[in-house]
């Protein structure tokens, strides 16, 4: 079997998938193709450009030769790009199995239906008759599928899918039950400074937490336009001995951190895609508490048995998942277990074995043999 994946530019949030997909399959059985270079905003964040044999470069040089590949591939999965999207329209309009993936289409809610790409999309699926053809949709968020019933697209179409981090399986000094003598609880939020990631709410949170004479520290790690903003606002309510900013770190600093600190805060709103931070919080043991308009959070947290799930943009619903846990700090350790385990079900490795099994089911007129998990059937959520 020859799988295709097709997207705008390579980087260390795909790497591991890309890499199972490669080693099952075997040289010259997969390729990832790209159609952009690394944006500038995301190389000051640290993504940076990885040489792997199975990657490669669209160009005008071999632009008939990627076309030859995307059409000769046994699978094509693509997203990501309206490049990405072009190419692979010859593949769809030939009848060849192709696979979609995406993030929410309505994040900013019905005003995204008249952008220049959604209606593209729009236009092919049914003036091109999209709908009669083996194409299906990999949700790379809980909300996906929500925002397809409502445009009345890839009806029973949809499957599972993520962002699909590299797993460890890593011991805690939680596990043997020195957490319970601790004093303090550490907490850590990890994000960019922006609107849409609300790292004011940690800072309210503190404000609150001290105030009741909880003992507790917050580490905010990574930098945007928001940080002076927050850092002022730390100074005025005096908190800086319980809020540290503690700049941009490389992704590997950023997971020791997670597995240094007990919870970790996930505050955006619905404008996030999906998350991979979650991902990697989780896999380190560290608790999250998440907001439930993120993208990751209904397919991976279960509220009270591996994380908690706060009410997005509301401090007072924030407050009470953090304090039922600082309450019962006895069910921290289990809780990390658990968030850990999770996370082997959402593994790269587990999810190349399911795809390749996905695949294997349509090309047999059958549905996917999964009930949870990657490649199993995604419908709307309800809120």
């Amino acid at each position: 079997m020859k799988i295709v994946f097709l997207s705008n530019y390579f980087n260390h949030h795909q790497q591991p998938l890309a890499s199972e997909l490669y080693s099952l399959l075997g040289e010259g059985n997969y390729f990832f193709i790209t159609t952009t270079e690394i944006p500038d905003y995301r190389r000051e964040l640290g993504y940076k450009e990885i040489n792997v044999p199975y990657v490669l470069k669209f160009n005008n040089k071999n632009a008939e030769a990627i076309r030859q590949i995307l059409l000769e591939a046994d699978v094509l999965v693509f997203g990501g790009s309206r490049k990405a999207f072009d190419l692979a329209k010859e593949r769809v309009h030939a009848g060849k199995l192709t696979f979609q993936m995406s993030e929410r289409w309505l994040k900013r809610g019905f005003i995204n239906m008249f952008s220049p790409n959604l209606l593209n999309e729009t236009k092919n699926y049914w003036i091109g008759k999209w709908y009669k053809k083996p194409i299906y949709r990999l949700c790379m968020s809980a909300f996906a599928p929500n925002d397809l019933y409502l445009l009345h697209q890839f009806k029973d179409k949809c499957y599972k899918w993520a962002y699909f981090t590299k797993v460890q399986t890593i011991s805690r000094d939680d596990d043997s039950g020195a957490f319970l003598a601790k004093k303090c609880i550490s907490i850590m939020w990890c994000a960019r400074f922006l609107e849409l990631k609300h790292p004011e709410l940690p800072v309210l949170l503190a404000e609150r937490l001290k105030r009741k004479g909880y003992c507790f520290s917050i580490d905010m790690f990574g930098s945007g336009e928001k940080y002076e903003t927050i850092r002022e606002m730390i100074e005025q309510k005096e908190l800086s001995n319980e809020v540290h900013l503690c700049g941009k770190r490389a992704n590997e600093e950023i997971l020791e951190e997670m597995r240094c600190h007990d919870l970790f805060l996930f505050t955006s709103d619905r404008h996030e895609g999906w998350g991979a931070v979650l991902n990697e919080a989780m896999s380190n043991g560290c608790i999250p508490i998440a907001s439930n308009e993120i993208g990751s959070v209904p397919y991976l947290l279960k509220d009270g048995e591996n994380g908690m799930v706060f009410q997005s943009r509301n401090l007072e619903s924030l407050e009470e998942k953090i304090l039922y846990l600082l309450d019962n700090p006895n069910l921290i350790p289990s809780i990390s277990v658990k968030a850990r385990e999770t996370l082997q079900l959402w593994s790269p490795n587990e999810a190349a074995k399911r795809l390749i099994k996905l695949i294997d089911s349509i090309n047999k007129g059958e549905d996917t043999p999964f009930a949870e998990g990657p490649c199993s059937k995604a419908y709307p959520v309800l809120k």
